[in-house]
């Protein structure tokens, strides 16, 4: 009876110290499941809901960076993909991405290039790429997670992705945590340049640039956002604009040559700058 006894208490302090010292990035460590990336389609739309994280989301523009170009994709190219966050502070976090239609059809395919931080959500095929447990943790105040995607047939036309990361609290429950949202919709590339805008007299000034920023001309209240892309077609700077505020700040960005898309309801054009 003793021995029994003894086993018996030191299973419960197993259990019991196992309970106190887990890390868990609440609620769902290796992956979230399918049909959390946000899409207005998904069962699940997003990681703010009852069962997985309470709270709110917040848009937050950089989440997701790529390689396509400013042009559009060209179909059938492999192109390379990052989903990036930066919050001080906190060391546990998760993601999911998918490119759909507005129908909630995948476009294009995925293909994982790190199956150590990364993975297939269980039960959406390859629609969906989401952390692994592995890649959960990361660096102190920023993590980051990479996959690629291969753009879809010709005639596609827009391809949205979108994207849910949370920045955990780590307190093994689901309340605290951040939930950030972003998506962003890649044109497939014409060949022949882009639409209305492009006839249009907005420019961007001074340029090349030395000041640590630059403005753009002929500003309307149909133009609202504002990309900058570097000569290997990586996103640096995503950020609306508001009627009467023209200015870009430009401080931190390395000297050389950058595509500014200009866009707006009746389309899009691109500027080429130099930061000097």
């Amino acid at each position: 009876m003793k021995k029994l006894y003894i086993i018996t208490f030191s299973t419960i302090l197993t259990i019991a110290l196992s309970g106190l010292f887990s890390v868990d990035t609440h609620s769902n460590p290796n992956g979230a499941p399918a049909g959390a990336a946000g899409a207005p389609n998904d069962p699940a739309n997003g990681c703010n809901r009852s069962g997985c994280h309470s709270g709110s989301s917040t848009l937050r523009t950089g989440l997701i960076n790529s390689n396509v170009p400013s042009t559009g994709y060209v179909p059938g190219q492999i192109y390379s993909f990052t989903i990036q966050i930066t919050e001080a502070g906190i060391s546990k976090w998760g993601f999911q991405v998918s490119p759909q239609a507005d129908d909630g059809t995948l476009l294009g395919t995925l293909t994982l290039t790190d199956a150590t931080q990364t993975r297939f959500a269980a039960g959406g095929g390859t629609k969906y790429i989401t952390h692994t447990t592995a890649g959960n943790s990361g660096s102190t105040g920023s993590k980051s997670w990479t996959f690629d995607w291969t753009a879809p047939a010709a005639g596609t036309g827009d391809v949205t992705f979108y994207t849910y990361v949370m920045a955990s609290n780590n307190n093994g429950s689901t309340s605290g945590d951040q939930l950030f949202r972003e998506s962003v919709t890649f044109q497939e590339s014409s060949g022949v340049g882009f639409n209305a805008l492009s006839n249009s007299k907005l420019e961007v000034f001074p340029n090349p640039s030395s000041t640590g920023y630059f403005m753009v001309n002929g500003l309307s209240t149909d133009l609202n956002l504002v990309k900058m892309f570097d000569v290997n077609g990586k996103l640096v700077l995503n950020e609306l604009l508001t009627f009467g505020n023209n200015t870009i700040s430009t401080a931190g960005f390395e000297k050389g040559i950058y595509f500014v898309s200009l866009e707006g309801k009746q389309g899009r054009t691109v500027k080429k700058i130099i930061i000097q």
